[in-house]
């Protein structure tokens, strides 16, 4: 199954570092497209989800499957940090 955010995944493995923050426009341009809403709207959309779900579709197929995690999201300044788990 593809997905649209694993062109978040192929950027993230090409950061030679362990942390990297990005803006949420940053972010849209690697996507090629915008956001959803509720990724300005919520935390939650960012981080994982309950143990008793599933992951979410855009931390399955993006961050993790690079082998990153979300540490910090900061909705008002519309910036993320992801961490090489």
């Amino acid at each position: 199954m593809s997905s649209k955010y694993g062109a978040i995944a192929n950027y993230l493995n090409e950061q030679s570092g362990r942390i990297r923050e990005m803006r949420f426009s940053e972010i849209e341009d690697v996507l090629g497209e915008p956001l959803p809403d509720s990724a300005r709207r919520w935390t939650a959309w960012w981080l994982e989800a309950p143990s008793n779900s599933s992951t979410h579709t855009q931390a399955r197929f993006g961050w993790h499957a690079a082998g990153w995690i979300v540490r910090d999201v900061d909705i008002e300044g519309e910036r993320v940090t992801f961490h090489k788990a």
